[in-house]
């Protein structure tokens, strides 16, 4: 079975029922879990360096860092997955995404991606560029300093974004009350569309106190590189019986939960800190080995 990565960051999670942490996409993603903008007419979007606790079966499993910048006209994401205690044990995995996207014409749009993977026996690197009409125009992957192909054919990559880019326009979706949207995802070796479904708001409880929070359900839909068994992950012409649902935070849209539910796994990821402009060490360490 494989992994999946690059979605949602709780995707990341599901995995882990088939003794490995850590694929999403995780965001898986993707992931998807940055900060939104503060509301769909402003191109901006809040910055933040969020540091997430990721449990499953009771036990914490990984460590999770979502960070968003503006750069100008221009945001960068990133998001870091890395497996601790047993999940460490079992995987070693350590996983991240950045990039860099523009919005163009109200359409946010991918720039630049990056996603290295680092397993104890391997190492992924996978490295995207796209022109102004968001194609891609360059692409490379290496496989343990060889290079490789993916297993997506190139006449599939054809208006797709990376999982950073997808977080940004979740969040930019949520934001505008739009009520959902199909996100069209390629990490460099798997291909799958995210529908989005605006639930709504909720009140959970964080800490012992109540908080109002909007929630995106995901399911994700495979369309190429995907093997049965894969978490997380719906083939055409099933009934979704795992996807994932985010808990945003009213203002900002700032992720504060992440969720999964699956036929093996329930995951969640749990805000913890914000770490921008803190020194990077306690809480706010950086979490890559």
């Amino acid at each position: 079975m494989r992994n999946i990565v690059g979605m949602i960051m709780p995707s990341l999670l599901a995995p882990l029922a088939r003794r490995r942490l850590l694929k999403s996409s995780t965001l898986a993603l993707a992931a998807a879990c940055l900060p939104a903008p503060l509301s769909a007419q402003a191109a901006e979007f809040s910055e933040g360096d969020f540091r997430y606790a990721v449990q499953a079966y009771g036990l914490t499993v990984g460590a999770l860092r979502l960070q968003n910048l503006r750069r100008g006209d221009h945001f960068e994401g990133r998001i870091v997955a890395r497996a601790d205690g047993l999940a460490a044990i079992l995987s070693g995995n350590t996983t991240s995404y950045s990039a860099i996207a523009a919005r163009v014409g109200g359409v946010i749009r991918p720039v630049s991606f990056k996603s290295v993977q680092s397993k104890s026996d391997r190492q992924r690197l996978i490295d995207i560029s796209y022109g102004s009409d968001g194609q891609i125009t360059s692409f490379r992957y290496r496989n343990n300093g060889r290079d490789a192909t993916s297993d997506v054919p190139r006449t599939a990559w054809t208006n797709t974004i990376d999982p950073v880019t997808a977080s940004f326009r979740l969040r930019d979706t949520m934001a505008a009350g739009r009520g959902g949207a199909t996100l069209p995802i390629f990490d460099g070796r798997k291909l799958y569309d995210t529908d989005v479904t605006d639930e709504g708001s909720t009140d959970i409880e964080i800490a012992g106190q109540k908080v109002t929070t909007r929630v995106a359900k995901l399911v994700f839909i495979a369309k190429a590189g995907f093997e049965r068994g894969d978490g997380l992950i719906t083939f055409p012409g099933e009934t979704p019986t795992q996807y994932a649902r985010i808990h945003f935070r009213p203002g900002d849209m700032a992720p504060i939960l992440m969720t999964t539910v699956g036929d093996a796994t329930q995951a969640s990821a749990s805000l913890q800190n914000d770490c921008l402009g803190k020194p990077q060490t306690g809480a706010c360490a950086n979490i890559e080995r």
